[in-house]
């Protein structure tokens, strides 16, 4: 979550600078815009404030379901996209040879450990190029975004910190002691 945030942070403050510069330009179509036809008031009944309630209600109902999914479906995706990009990239560094089960483990992990600070290296590094947008200044953009990365990899050096030992298949766990 908290890698997430940070991408969202960079990208909030960011993008509208790309957009106004033109740079996205090439990505998005441009169709000629049609002027908005003039709307006439709509009388204001008692079905039409029913049917007003109701959509809201719906979508309070739907904004606390996300919010309570939301978390969950972050972190298994993140977890998923570091595994399939350690699957993918395992194979290169040991340029396809046959490794031993442990070892490729060991490197496994090592090369999540890499992608994970990468994920937080990255936006960090991208902060200090956006420029002031409006109100927010520089010192607060790079600020944010280094207290978020610090936030990240106090995360990440818990989780590397917590994580299970790996235990031989061929004697218990309690022998290991």
């Amino acid at each position: 979550m908290a890698v997430t945030l940070q991408w969202l942070w960079v990208l909030v403050v960011g993008l509208p600078q790309l957009i106004e510069t033109g740079l996205l330009d090439s990505l998005m179509s441009t169709a000629p815009v049609e002027p908005a036809s003039a709307m006439h008031p709509v009388e204001f009944s008692p079905v039409l404030a029913i049917a007003a309630g109701v959509i809201t209600l719906a979508f309070l109902v739907l904004t606390i379901i996300i919010f309570i999914k939301l978390p969950k479906a972050i972190s298994m995706t993140g977890e998923r996209i570091v595994h399939q990009s350690t699957n993918a990239v395992v194979p290169i560094v040991t340029q396809h040879k046959k490794i031993p089960a442990k070892k490729k483990r060991l490197i496994s992990r090592r090369i999540t450990k890499i992608i994970q600070l990468l994920l937080v290296i990255i936006p960090l590094v991208t902060s200090f190029f956006i420029p002031p947008v409006q109100t927010i200044t520089s010192q607060i953009i790079t600020t944010l975004a280094i207290l978020l990365a610090g936030f990240s990899t106090v995360c990440f050096v818990i989780s590397w910190l917590i994580e299970p030992r790996a235990t031989s298949r061929t004697r218990s766990h309690v022998s290991h002691e």
